[in-house]
């Protein structure tokens, strides 16, 4: 036989393989189209999710800025009215440091901070 009798006997016996149906072409075309906007769906779900917690992420942010210029505001009035207290002094008090919500901070050389840590 030769290469192109080989061919066309290999196309043709694909083509009669995988014939399907008009009806079985149907299912399938709705199982894809049905499948496709359940997807589309949820990525738009998901990506307005993420946009609202963005925007609400935006607005604590603001708020958080605005209550520490108020906090930093009370505080130099009370230091100013009160000469006597500082920061150490409210420390010594029994007042508590403020946390920075989880900021890193970069250091310069870590193992040198660890040895003012340990000694």
């Amino acid at each position: 036989m030769s290469f192109l009798r080989l061919t066309i006997s290999y196309v043709s016996f694909i083509n009669q393989t995988e014939s399907v149906s008009l009806k079985e072409r149907k299912v399938y075309l709705k199982i894809g189209l049905v499948s496709f906007l359940v997807l589309a769906v949820f990525y738009i779900y998901l990506s307005g999710l993420i946009v609202t917690k963005n925007v609400a992420r935006e607005k604590y942010l603001i708020a958080l800025e605005e209550n520490s210029d108020k906090l930093q505001e009370m505080e130099s009035i009370f230091i100013k009215n009160n000469p006597g207290s500082s920061f150490e002094s409210l420390l010594g008090a029994g007042y508590e440091n403020p946390k920075t919500l989880d900021i890193l901070k970069r250091t310069s050389d870590v193992a040198q901070t660890h040895k003012e840590f340990i000694f």
